[in-house]
Parts: C-alpha cells; structure tokens; sequence
C-alpha cells in the first residue's frame, strides 16, 4: 500500500518497522504503521508473519481514517524526463 502522495520517490522507502514482523500480531503491525507513517511512506508487506493478512485490513482502515489516500507505485514513479540524484530521489525534469 502506497501512503500519500511523492513523486520525489524512486526507491521503496518502507517502513523498517516491518521489515521483521514475524511472530508481531495484527495490532503490533498497526502500531509500528501508526509511529512510521507521513506523506509521501511506501509500506511494504512481507508474507513473513502470520499476523500479515489480519493486519492489512486495520492498516488500510486506520489510513483512510488519516485522511492518506492509498496509490499504486506505478503513480509515484515518473516514467520520462526524469532524473535520479545520488539519494535515489527522482525528480521530474534533469538539473543542469
């Protein structure tokens, strides 16, 4: 799930809470969203904790209730006249 709305984005800039959610119940997995997430956050979900599928669901309800609106990553990524900086941040048109 994409949170708000960056096209400065190139790379999954996920969330390291998640990034070991094995053995983590659903509403631990909401509570490391709940202290991560700001405008412009790609969560990523890894199939390694049980709690995954139960969890989405909550996570969803509780950005929607934030007022973020959840995009595909292929809205953030510009795909022509483009540049990458050496932070991985793309913008949309080359610096000279």
């Amino acid at each position: 799930a994409v949170v708000g709305y960056s096209c400065a984005l190139l790379l999954c800039v996920a969330l390291r809470a998640l990034y070991k959610a094995q053995g983590l119940s659903a509403e631990e997995i909401l509570s490391r969203v709940k202290k991560g997430v700001k405008n412009g956050s790609i969560i990523l979900f890894h199939n390694n904790s049980d709690a995954i599928a139960e969890a989405l669901p909550l996570v969803l309800a509780y950005l929607k209730n934030q007022g973020y609106e959840t995009v595909g990553l292929s809205e953030l990524i510009l795909k022509e006249d483009y540049e990458i900086d050496n932070n991985g941040i793309q913008h949309a048109e080359p610096r000279r």
